[in-house]
């Protein structure tokens, strides 16, 4: 998505949603990632620069939460309106 909307810039990351800069608390942690993110600011020579940051969760892959329990607000609209279309076509 990040490239179809081609913004300047951006540096990703594999975190969990909702985590993008570390675990809560982890001071450390979260200084090296924004860190690794203004880097990038002064690092890119050309827009439509993208990087993968090299930082790892600290727990393993088939442990990790990637999601939260809750759907974002806006995926919660659309499921609710998914659900009236469907209670709309049945009752046709």
């Amino acid at each position: 998505m990040t490239e179809k909307v081609a913004v300047s810039r951006a540096a990703f990351i594999q975190y969990p949603f909702g985590r993008q800069l570390g675990e809560v608390g982890d001071r450390e942690g979260q200084r090296k990632v924004t860190g690794a993110m203004a880097d990038l600011l002064v690092s890119a020579e050309s827009p439509n620069t993208y990087v993968h940051l090299p930082y790892e969760w600290p727990e393993p892959p088939e442990k990790t939460k990637w999601r939260p329990d809750i759907p974002a607000p806006g995926r919660l609209k659309r499921m609710r309106e998914e659900e009236e279309e469907a209670r709309k076509a049945a009752a046709k």
